[in-house]
């Protein structure tokens, strides 16, 4: 497997433009999709909204507001269990430290880590 911090610059800009490629493919096939990816600045979720309005599809960010500390006991937790996928301390705070909270110009929707996530789902994505 390759780390995060095996990836220079360059391998980065190719993951994202097929990432926005797939989203962009997927949508025109009218699949609604959601994006789990580290999409952390204004300008990168600018960048899918464009796709979907050139599509005319709504876009919604979904803001995990989990306080870092959760997560980097959750990292930890993760190193020993192996359940998820490995990323190092360092890839997180990096990501961490490139985090752009969505303010209010942005269609977003919040998930507070003390609700249940079944709860959440039913009350904001399912009609």
């Amino acid at each position: 497997a390759i780390t995060d911090e095996e990836l220079k610059q360059s391998d980065w800009d190719v993951i994202y433009q097929e990432m926005y490629h797939r989203i962009e493919k997927e949508l025109q096939a009218g699949k609604n999709v959601v994006n789990d990816t580290g999409i952390f600045t204004k300008y990168e979720r600018e960048l899918v909204r464009k796709i979907g309005d050139k599509l005319h599809k709504e876009t919604v960010t979904i803001y995990v507001t989990t306080p870092e500390d959760v997560c980097l006991e959750r990292l930890r937790k993760n190193k020993e269990t192996k359940e998820r996928f490995q990323v190092s301390e360092k890839a997180f705070k990096e990501a961490a430290a490139e985090m752009e909270i969505p303010d209010q110009t942005e269609n977003t929707i919040r998930y507070d880590d003390n609700t249940s996530p079944d709860k959440w789902i039913a009350e904001h994505l399912i009609d």
